[in-house]
């Protein structure tokens, strides 16, 4: 599984809509914490998911490897949903909030079947960052498609 748009937005020495480098790690945890938030919502973190996130930051962000296993067992505490949303919608285009919920749905389809909290948690996110709902079904059903 390929996270184009995260690789280069993230591993490019490119500017990035409005990010200015200091706040580039911000808004790399911003994202990172509401990848964790999918895969635990369920109830259980697979090794699949954690795979799949592992995968994501090696390709995508600038972060400590190191840092990766606090932040799945620390992500619970620390995420303020209304914070990240407003970190990532200032600092991302439209295009880069729809790819934001592409990976979601992604990661959430890991196992196959997507669990009602996640799909909730995700559409809950989409809602926030200003995504319409045919634009959020959209994007699922690219998913899916491409999932089987």
């Amino acid at each position: 599984m390929k996270f184009n748009l995260f690789k280069s937005l993230f591993s490019s020495n490119k500017k990035v809509s409005a990010i200015d480098e200091p706040n580039k790690p911000i808004l790399d945890l911003k994202i990172l914490e509401l990848l964790i938030e999918i895969a635990r919502i369920d109830g259980e973190m697979t090794i699949d998911e954690i795979a799949l996130i592992k995968s994501f930051v090696i390709k995508s962000f600038d972060l400590d490897m190191n840092l990766l296993q606090s932040y799945i067992d620390d992500t619970e505490a620390k995420t303020s949903l209304s914070e990240n949303i407003s970190i990532i919608k200032s600092n991302l285009t439209k295009e880069e909030i729809l790819e934001v919920i592409y990976e979601l749905f992604q990661l959430s389809f890991i196992d196959e079947d997507i669990h009602i909290e996640e799909e909730r948690l995700i559409y809950k996110i989409a809602d926030l960052l200003g995504v319409k709902r045919h634009e959020i079904t959209k994007i699922k059903n690219r998913v899916i498609k491409r999932s089987i």
